[in-house]
């Protein structure tokens, strides 16, 4: 039960942690509760480069043990990681190669995830109480916790780099571009949107985009909106925007759906241009 308690709980943090650093700790506490007297050194390092993000060890380390992390080659093979290239900071090898002095027994599990080498976890127990196959598994078990937990960080964060590049080159575009929620709320409007609204892009985000529009217009708005939330785009139509001064400006708008990761339609993209009515161009 403590075992399954612990495990729980591992996830449940894992989840929930952000930073790669409060991962390793977590983990770290995780490894001590369900090892006692057991020596243990968890690496989180660059999938990349190989470099070493972070250490966490409970017992004296041998000197430049961790200088690269030695993996046995049956459990490279068995997680599917393969080195790209020569860092000389990964290397495989045939034996085990104790980190911690005393030249204890142990075993080093890799954190894998995507075929990308995210860490490896070092436990070592004295030759009187080496470690057994249950011990073994239970690492592998916290390891892929741990992996598909750094994985997710490194997506979230490339995400939020994607998203904040995306963002300013939507902002600084000539034309026209909305983003909507499928509740026709209105999540994001580039500068140009807002010099045509007269109105600040923090005002007007969370509000319902139809009060843009008058009644009659709403109808065809609508329908807009149903079908590309039903995965159609639409292609230059015509809408009329109602500024609040009452003034109006007659808009060609096109529309395509925001798909997630899951394939399900999460919002909509509107971009556009005002019009000269009368001969249907670009206003100057």
């Amino acid at each position: 039960m403590k075992v399954q308690s612990e495990l729980f709980e591992l996830e449940k943090k894992a989840a929930t942690a952000a930073p790669e650093e409060e991962l390793a700790l977590v983990t770290s506490r995780t490894l001590k509760a369900l090892f006692p007297g057991t020596r243990y050194c968890l690496r989180v390092i660059d999938n990349e480069t190989h470099s070493l993000k972070c250490l966490c060890a409970e017992g004296p380390l041998l000197p430049g043990a961790t200088d690269r992390v030695l993996i046995k080659r049956h459990a490279a093979i068995k997680t599917g990681f393969q080195i790209p290239t020569e860092t000389g900071k990964v290397a495989l090898t045939d034996s085990y190669h104790p980190v911690f002095e005393g030249g204890w027994d142990g075993t080093c599990t890799p954190i894998v995830a995507g075929g990308r080498l995210y860490g490896a976890i070092n436990l070592e127990r004295p030759p009187t109480r080496p470690l057994d196959g249950r011990d073994k598994l239970l690492l592998i078990m916290m390891a892929n916790q741990l992996a598909v937990a750094l994985k997710n960080v490194g997506r979230l964060r490339e995400s939020a780099v994607r998203s904040d590049f995306l963002e300013r080159a939507l902002d600084g575009a000539n034309t026209l571009v909305v983003v909507i929620d499928a509740a026709r709320m209105i999540r994001f409007v580039n500068r140009a949107v807002a010099d045509i609204i007269a109105s600040r892009p923090q005002d007007v985000i969370g509000t319902d985009i139809a009060t843009w529009f008058a009644a009659e217009e709403r109808v065809a708005l609508k329908r807009i909106i149903v079908n590309t939330v039903r995965g159609r785009k639409t292609d230059r139509a015509r809408l009329t925007l109602c500024h609040r001064d009452g003034r109006k400006s007659l808009l060609e708008v096109s529309t395509a759906p925001v798909v997630d990761e899951d394939g399900e339609v999460a919002g909509i993209i509107a971009t556009g241009r005002v019009v000269d009515p009368k001969n249907g161009s670009g206003a100057k």
